[in-house]
């Protein structure tokens, strides 16, 4: 199983000025519709890829019935070209359209996102190694649950999941005929129903006019291990430790990824 590096863009822009070392570009956007990109950027962000030799991986948010619409738009009308590539699904209804109801006219591989995997990913819980260790060691852990669930996950056609590296550490075992990426060095921590940028800045506009990712909200607590970083709706936090080893069963991408795009934004 050959180890493969993907890094997240955020504009064709971060594409061109990429270094070499990558397998692939993520583009799109796992947790709020408001930040999806057009079906005409995607396609532009797609073929310079290509033109770089790297695979493409369209990453899809958290949906409302409306989000659900657009991004089927984009990856049917993609579709419809003949572009293939990933999908990384973040909404069990826009995965079921996906796998289910659009399955034989979509031609992206279908990717379980980390939005969905049921990680604990929070930083606290690096604060119990001395006390509870026992409770750390569980929460490495990636509850895939049963053998029903990578059932159902196999008839949709899903053979690859995402994950992330926290502070605590990553444990994950992947039965045979699956895969799984992690992102690095950023770990997704929590999502909110409100944009609080969007509500400070709008001044009663009702269009998102993406300001959340030149504004990032720097968050401190004395109980935090590291600080946190709100952009938008979404929190995150950097684990400063090493790339994460891919020696675990079926663990064969890592993933760079940082909110703002790009491989050494912020970083």
């Amino acid at each position: 199983m050959t180890p493969q590096s993907a890094v997240f863009i955020r504009s064709k822009e971060q594409l061109a000025s990429l270094s070499g070392g990558f397998d692939r570009v993520y583009f799109g956007e796992e947790f709020c519709e408001d930040l999806m990109p057009s079906f005409r950027q995607a396609r532009s962000v797609y073929y310079a890829a290509q033109e770089k030799n790297l695979g493409f991986t369209l990453l899809t948010p958290l949906c409302s019935d409306k989000g659900i619409k657009k991004s089927l738009d984009i990856l049917l009308r993609l579709s419809d070209e003949g572009i293939k590539g990933e999908v990384v699904l973040s909404d069990w209804g826009l995965l079921d359209e996906v796998t289910l109801t659009h399955r034989k006219k979509i031609s992206f591989e279908p990717v379980l996102g980390r939005a969905l995997t049921r990680q604990k990913s929070g930083p606290r819980l690096i604060l119990l190694s001395e006390v509870q260790p026992a409770a750390v060691e569980t929460g490495k852990r990636v509850p895939l649950g049963a053998g029903a669930f990578m059932d159902f996950l196999k008839e949709r056609g899903v053979s690859r999941l995402e994950v992330d590296n926290p502070l605590h550490g990553l444990d994950i075992r992947l039965p045979d005929g699956f895969h799984g990426s992690v992102y690095y060095p950023w770990v997704y921590v929590s999502l909110s129903r409100i944009c609080p940028v969007f509500e400070t800045v709008s001044q009663g506009k009702k269009r998102c006019k993406r300001d959340c990712i030149q504004l990032p909200v720097r968050l401190t607590h004395p109980d935090m291990p590291v600080p946190l970083a709100a952009f938008g709706r979404t929190v995150f936090y950097e684990n400063p430790g090493p790339v994460p080893s891919l020696d675990m069963p079926g663990l064969d991408r890592v993933v760079y990824f940082n909110p703002l795009g790009g491989h050494d934004a912020g970083t």
